[in-house]
């Protein structure tokens, strides 16, 4: 993802406080805290210990086999330097491309997204598409070379979905590979970080 915003730090101000009062850095919580669900809320517990809500499961957890499929994903996901990211489908022949959450953080509050048309031929490093935000604009790379067999239409309505869910249910594209292989030249997870 290439970012153009005219200023290097990222905002007109000079600094990088993407929203945050205090200028700290954070997700977008208010108080700076990184609690980003999964932490005791003492004062919302309702007496349940772990703090998550109860489906009658010994445990609690309701939601531990989403966590599971979300820990699965990213582990099978691949990603670029320039923070797209690009996943195999069950077919083994069709990945599934978006940008990264910290690519969708440093763009802030996205305003406008421009998919890539159905049928396109591509080629890895092509230019797909554009994502906009209130701070920059970026174009979206494509991490392989195929063909775009379809696109997440629900951006074009609400691109504020990028910076809610970047990395599932925001996807922009699903590619058809030419060569599978070439996912072997990106980044597993450990090597982004």
């Amino acid at each position: 993802m290439e970012t153009s915003d005219g200023d290097e730090n990222g905002d007109e101000n000079g600094d990088e406080n993407d929203g945050d009062e205090n200028g700290d850095e954070n997700d977008g919580d208010e108080n700076g805290d990184e609690n980003d669900g999964d932490e005791i809320d003492r004062d919302e517990n309702d007496g349940n210990e772990n703090g998550n809500e109860s489906d009658g499961s010994e445990n609690g957890n309701e939601n531990d086999g989403e966590l599971v499929d979300r820990r699965a994903a990213l582990l099978s996901k691949k990603y670029t330097e320039e923070h797209e990211w690009i996943e195999l489908d069950a077919d083994g022949k069709t990945g599934t491309i978006g940008i990264t959450t910290y690519a969708a953080g440093q763009l802030g509050d996205v305003v406008y997204v421009e998919l890539p048309e159905i049928g396109a031929e591509i080629n890895k490093g092509d230019t797909i598409g554009a994502v906009e935000s209130v701070k920059s604009a970026s174009d979206i790379m494509t991490p392989v070379t195929g063909k775009v067999v379809d696109h997440n239409q629900s951006l074009e309505e609400k691109p504020g979905d990028i910076n809610k869910d970047p990395e599932a249910g925001a996807w922009l594209a699903k590619i058809e590979l030419a060569d599978p292989a070439e996912l072997d030249t990106l980044l597993d997870l450990d090597s982004y970080f």
